[in-house]
């Protein structure tokens, strides 16, 4: 998103997710604040952004307080660059749900979507992003679904475009890792714990804005195993591991 000349555009409960810059300053793959335009940021999710996730550039107008309750994961080279104002991403607290923030309640964890390379941003249960937004006044009473928000009524909203229903989507696997065997790569990791099913991505950057610069390896069901047989000589080679209901 590229805000200039003097606008004031306010973000609220949205999800930026793998975007790139593109930019003579290679910086802002979320957003990129220039020439006197000033901004407002709440309960919105920017992540695996190439560029940094916000860039501060010169005369951005951005008021103390302009970005509170969002989460920030795995920008590259940093959730924030430029003229980043006082205090921003500075821990120095824990929010209504224990998780570290600095002093405007932003977060810097995983959100865990449920599969984002299919362009599914819901909230798998047990993200952070759930009860971790700003209730607003006058409130926002429906998310991206047309679904009620905050749910339950009364309760702290999500982060980000989806109001979690939690309603059993799947939640991450963990600890993966790779050993080398006879013609290959074997991936391992520990189950999701409400899904079978697993999505493996390669790619030979690890920078690569995820999901769309990473290639597909393979989807299996039932094992929290994988072998990768299709390598070439002395590449290096970065995997990711994702949960899903069902494989094609």
């Amino acid at each position: 998103m590229y805000c200039s000349s003097n606008c004031a555009p306010d973000f609220l409960y949205c999800t930026f997710s793998g975007n790139a810059a593109n930019n003579l300053d290679q910086f802002g793959g979320g957003i990129y604040c220039y020439e006197w335009c000033s901004f407002e940021l709440t309960s919105t999710i920017i992540a695996f952004s190439t560029g940094s996730g916000i860039h501060f550039g010169a005369d951005c107008q951005c008021p103390e307080g302009c970005v509170e309750h969002s989460d920030f994961w795995d920008n590259t080279p940093a959730h924030f660059t430029g003229n980043v104002p006082d205090d921003l991403g500075e821990i120095d607290r824990v929010n209504a749900n224990g998780d570290d923030c600095d002093r405007f309640f932003n977060i810097f964890l995983n959100p865990l979507f449920v599969d984002p390379l299919f362009g599914d941003m819901h909230l798998a249960n047990g993200s952070p992003c759930i009860g971790a937004a700003e209730l607003l006044d006058p409130p926002v009473n429906e998310d991206f679904d047309g679904e009620p928000r905050p749910n339950p009524p009364g309760s702290l909203p999500d982060i980000g475009m989806d109001e979690s229903l939690e309603s059993g989507l799947c939640l991450p696997p963990d600890a993966l890792t790779t050993i080398v065997v006879p013609g290959g790569v074997r991936l391992t990791w520990q189950p999701s714990g409400n899904c079978d099913c697993y999505r493996i991505y390669r790619s030979t950057d690890p920078f690569a804005p995820f999901p769309a610069g990473w290639g597909q390896g393979g989807c299996v069901w039932d094992q929290t195993t994988w072998d990768d047989d299709a390598i070439a000589g002395a590449q290096k080679y970065f995997y990711r591991v994702t949960a899903v209901y069902s494989c094609p």
